[in-house]
């Protein structure tokens, strides 16, 4: 019985549960659409991971136990939107007093976004090495900016400009995943993974800079504009002024001339 007992789809039923207590907790004053889809797309998504674990045991690329876990942190998410009360968005939240269409805009920008992250987050912060999950430097350090970026538009009351926050965080996020997977891929199929540090230091860096612009709060949009794209351009060149990279060795170079010349010579 143990043995056919599995823990992820045992957690799975438990994070079900708990949205309905959820909801009975607020006395199901939920946003009904909100909550079914939110569960529908929970439940399909782990059959769908399970089937594939069940065929595919020995899957590597695919990484299933990152996929679970991002599916249980997308749902963590999405019940924490049960706690905003979107459907109360026309009287609870002034000055802005959306309309109806707003507030569902809203509602489906937090549940995209919250379904997205959640998938996101395990493969930012861990990685795959030598057959194991391991903790992911450049990915837990990406989550960390990305956590105080969204605590000063808090301190704010999310009075700043969402172009400049979307257009931060989604590139950034994008970047260090491919990089995060380049390396997977490379150790998978026994390639040497890239020793030029340049470009990930020269994103966290370009991150760090749209940060401060993000931290300035002004009310001049060209100040934004000024700062994402200065800050873009000089986080990813200030490392390969300053970094020197990696050259071949005279003995590698050597090696190379000499395959080149003929015998006799």
């Amino acid at each position: 019985m143990r043995q056919n007992l599995r823990l992820s789809g045992v957690f799975g039923v438990l994070m079900i549960i708990g949205m309905f207590v959820l909801a009975f907790v607020l006395e199901w004053h939920i946003p009904w659409l909100y909550f079914i889809a939110a569960i529908v797309l929970y439940a399909v998504a782990i059959l769908v991971t399970t089937k594939a674990e069940e065929e595919n045991p020995d899957v590597i690329l695919g990484d299933l136990f990152r996929w679970f876990l991002g599916c249980h942190l997308a749902l963590l998410f999405l019940a924490a939107g049960l706690l905003i009360h979107f459907q109360d968005a026309l009287t609870t939240y002034p000055p802005y007093k959306p309309d109806a269409g707003s507030a569902v805009v809203y509602m489906t920008f937090y549940f995209v976004v919250s379904v997205l992250g959640g998938l996101a987050i395990p493969f930012l912060v861990l990685k795959r090495t030598k057959g194991k999950h391991a903790s992911n430097f450049n990915g837990i350090l990406a989550f960390l900016l990305i956590i105080l970026m969204i605590g000063i538009a808090v301190m704010y009351n999310w009075k700043s400009p969402g172009l400049y926050f979307l257009g931060a965080i989604i590139p950034y996020v994008i970047a260090t995943l491919v990089l995060n997977n380049n390396d997977e891929v490379a150790e998978f199929h026994n390639q040497p993974k890239s020793k030029d540090v340049r470009f990930r230091i020269g994103l966290h860096l370009a991150f760090i800079f749209l940060l401060v612009g993000f931290w300035l709060h002004s009310d001049n949009g060209a100040v934004y504009i000024g700062f994402f794209i200065g800050g873009i351009a000089g986080g990813l060149v200030i490392p390969y002024l300053v970094v020197r990279g990696n050259p071949k060795s005279k003995n590698s170079s050597r090696n190379s001339i000499d395959e080149i010349r003929e015998p006799g010579d």
